[in-house]
């Protein structure tokens, strides 16, 4: 697949070519959490929400810190929507 960056929890988008979506697997069922230009801010997305979910069991794509570029609050918005918190 040539060039494709590989992060846990991102996709391409079907319909948006040069787009990502950020997927989460949680009690069985496929979450998506919005799409993003630059796959490794989706990356990033990916990260803060797993730890938000997951917690300690969670995995990242990058070191485990929530990246400045992503506010708490809108992954709490984000989650509550989904029905995780």
């Amino acid at each position: 697949m040539g060039n494709q960056p590989h992060f846990r929890g991102v996709v391409r988008h079907t319909t948006r070519p040069g787009w990502w979506r950020v997927k989460i697997k949680h009690a069985g069922k496929f979450y998506s959490f919005g799409v993003y230009r630059d796959p490794e801010r989706a990356a990033k997305m990916y990260d803060a929400l797993a730890k938000q979910i997951f917690g300690d069991k969670a995995v990242f794509n990058f070191d485990g810190s929530s990246p400045p570029d992503v506010l708490l609050v809108d992954i709490w918005t984000m989650l509550r929507k989904k029905g995780l918190r």
